[in-house]
């Protein structure tokens, strides 16, 4: 049985942490146009395949990187840092209207 607490939540807040996906994916979406883009360079001249090799591994090493960080739990300070920047955000625009 579920809880009362569970059918307020969206479905995969959890797995999300209540953030955007956009991010994450435009990331995915720019690695794979300019992994379309090697894979053709390398079709055309296919004696640089072993230079492309590396060209691959490094970009898997930059979406792994750019998605742990995506996925990394933003700790309670910046969290609380970001609340005050919002606060001073409103207090400006109030004063100028």
């Amino acid at each position: 049985m579920t809880s009362p607490d569970d059918s307020t939540r969206e479905p995969g807040s959890r797995f999300l942490r209540g953030r955007r996906p956009s991010p994450l994916l435009s990331i995915w979406g720019g690695l794979a146009i300019v992994a379309a883009i090697v894979y053709a360079f390398e079709y055309l001249m296919p004696a640089f395949h072993d230079l492309v090799m590396s060209v691959y591994w490094i970009m898997l090493g930059i979406a792994i990187v750019l998605t742990l960080r995506w996925f990394r739990g933003r700790s309670a300070r910046r969290r609380e840092a970001d609340r005050r920047l919002a606060e001073r955000r409103d207090e400006t625009s109030d004063e100028g209207e």
